[in-house]
């Protein structure tokens, strides 16, 4: 079974080219290189400093390629259950369970999560120096999987280099599950595009505070999280505005009619024309509503 996970948190259409759509994704760390090229993604994802190193995820083992296939040509690896690959795969735990060692971590396969016996808050290392964990968790950094928040308007040069056989394993699966996600999904038909947020959230706090709540829960992904209370979250999204952290409010959008779209010009940021950007409506003193 593979390691990386494909959710789909929000997908709004309107008029008839008008379409976005939200994605959460768990990938391998060293992958997050290419979702971060493509500047029509916005994205939030979990960081390396804020979360705590026993709630982090070390159970991702790559794939292996025949030693012969220098071009490494996706698609030509060796089975999951070949000599090789479980051979590979033994080495890999024990490059982890090294380095994790040395973070003060062990890696629990019976219950999928890291358990320290060190306090990984202020470990010392052999020359006796401090690392905080922001440090550490450096240090472990390749064997992490991670999450992410992806909104996007345009996304056919992503799936078009990332579901390619020529882009790197994992990254080509997560593109490949998005776009068949996205192509079988019927979206909903409305105005406001607002990730992580019901209908009854919607109901009750209404566009401008839903817009809000939802920033907060996908800037909490950071945190490795996105179930914030409605409170917590409308908190921390204003301490986000005043602190100029302005990318969870990339995610929230307005459909606009194409009749109306003079009046909202250059808002829409990284989205297309007539999909209007939460940040660009905060930036421009105007409200979301």
């Amino acid at each position: 079974m593979r390691s990386e996970k494909v959710e789909l948190i929000a997908d709004t259409a309107r008029f008839p080219d008008l379409r976005v759509t939200t994605f959460m994704v768990e990938i391998p760390i060293y992958t997050r290189t290419h979702i971060l090229t493509h500047r029509a993604l916005s994205r939030n994802g979990a960081s390396s400093r804020a979360i705590p190193l026993e709630r982090c995820d070390f159970s991702y083992t790559p794939y292996v390629f025949p030693k012969e296939n220098d071009r490494m040509i996706p698609g030509d690896v060796f089975d999951r259950e070949s000599e090789e690959h479980l051979k590979f795969t033994q080495e890999w735990h024990e490059h982890r369970d090294a380095t994790l060692a040395r973070a003060g971590l062990a890696w629990d396969w019976e219950n999928s999560k890291a358990v320290q016996f060190e306090n990984v808050n202020s470990l010392y290392t052999s020359s006796g120096a401090k690392a905080h964990k922001e440090i550490l968790s450096r240090l472990v950094e390749p064997f992490k999987l991670v999450k992410f928040i992806i909104t996007a308007t345009a996304w056919k040069n992503f799936f078009f280099l990332r579901c390619n056989k020529a882009a790197q394993d994992s990254i080509r699966y997560v593109a490949t599950e998005m776009k068949r996600i996205r192509d079988e999904n019927i979206p909903d038909h409305k105005e406001y595009h607002l990730p992580f947020i019901s209908n009854e959230e919607y109901q009750e706090f209404g566009v401008s505070d839903s817009a809000l709540i939802s920033a907060g829960r996908c800037a909490s992904v950071s945190f490795g999280t996105t179930n914030k209370d409605n409170e917590k979250a409308l908190r921390l999204s204003k301490r986000l505005q005043k602190d100029g952290h302005w990318s969870p409010f990339e995610h929230q959008a307005i459909l606009i009619s194409p009749s109306s779209l003079v009046s909202w010009e250059n808002l829409c940021g990284n989205f297309q024309n007539g999909v209007v950007q939460h940040r660009h409506l905060l930036h421009s003193g105007k409200v979301f509503a």
